[in-house]
């Protein structure tokens, strides 16, 4: 009996060993940063990669440009969101053409920040948390007439890149944050200047 026990512990224990090395091996498979995409970066999405890496953040890989004009009378809410995290001041931004480019970057405050966790909860998908959500980043920078004008993020994932509709400052910042008013008052402060 104490032989047969003994097998039964031996398999259990490298069962158990197995059982490790295949989370850790899925670990560093699901977590693998992407080598990224610098060749299609030109002279004018260098300004905006410079723009990125002295704040900090680590360039992975150009996502890709599309150009923007918002007109001051059929700007949706949710655009105006996006320009007041920006610019506080988003009237300045309507009516010009504006370029938004897309880069997936590390190094940034959202990347292992409560609010990941917070999008990580909302969505419903809290498990295996740092398996199933690699520390990136997508950040958009939005430029006019070859200057940068700033930009805006959103939570990363590898398999769908955006989780949830939050939208954060450049730097990880809500609007609450970054306006000192309430989500309310300020989205009131918006449908006043619209309405008007």
């Amino acid at each position: 009996m104490k032989v047969k026990n003994n097998r039964l512990n031996g398999v259990v224990v490298l069962l158990i060993c197995l059982t490790l090395i295949a989370i850790v091996i899925g670990f560093y498979k699901f977590n693998a940063i992407p080598e990224g995409n610098q060749e299609t970066l030109n002279e004018n999405n260098k300004m905006a990669k410079v723009f990125l890496e002295e704040k900090g953040y680590n360039v992975l890989e150009y996502i890709g440009s599309s150009q923007i004009y918002y007109h001051r009378g059929t700007v949706s809410f949710n655009d105006i969101k996006k320009l007041a995290l920006i610019d506080l001041n988003y009237e300045n931004l309507l009516d010009k053409p504006l370029t938004v480019e897309g880069y997936l970057v590390t190094n940034h405050p959202l990347d292992s920040s409560i609010k990941r966790l917070y999008e990580t909860i909302k969505s419903g998908l809290t498990y295996q948390f740092k398996v199933i959500y690699p520390n990136m980043t997508r950040v958009y920078i939005v430029k006019c007439e070859d200057q940068v004008l700033g930009g805006y993020s959103l939570v990363c994932h590898q398999g769908m890149m955006l989780l949830g509709s939050q939208v954060y400052t450049i730097d990880g910042k809500t609007i609450e944050e970054k306006s000192d008013l309430t989500y309310d008052e300020w989205r009131d402060s918006v449908i006043k200047k619209m309405v008007n």
